[in-house]
């Protein structure tokens, strides 16, 4: 059996990625967490509205 039927048989979805180091999402998330950061240690806005922000705009806390 293929990875993908695996996955399919327990019920959950596969992302498919070309052969390439890494993950799909942390190739995404890691970028915005250290923007996240760079926000907060610029005075750019303060811990509690860089998350709010997110969740709201992205539905992802920071």
């Amino acid at each position: 059996r293929s990875t993908a039927e695996l996955v399919e048989a327990l019920g959950k979805e596969i992302a498919v990625s070309a052969d390439y180091p890494g993950f799909i999402v942390n190739r995404i998330l890691i970028p915005m967490i250290n923007e996240a950061a760079f926000a907060l240690f610029e005075g750019v806005a303060s811990a509690e509205d860089i998350d709010k922000g997110m969740k709201l705009g992205t539905n992802q806390p920071m």
